[in-house]
């Protein structure tokens, strides 16, 4: 799973070289927070 996160957000890197407009720099954040509250599942009360 790493391994796709790290790819995931190189991926990105290499887009904001190309073009710094097009990739936010909060996209990064919620790239792992997306990927890790998808592992975890919804909160159970």
């Amino acid at each position: 799973m790493a391994l796709a996160v790290v790819a995931m957000v190189n991926g990105l890197a290499f887009e904001r070289v190309i073009d710094p407009d097009s990739v936010p720099d909060e996209l990064f954040g919620h790239l792992v927070s997306g990927v890790l509250a998808g592992l975890l599942g919804p909160v159970v009360a």
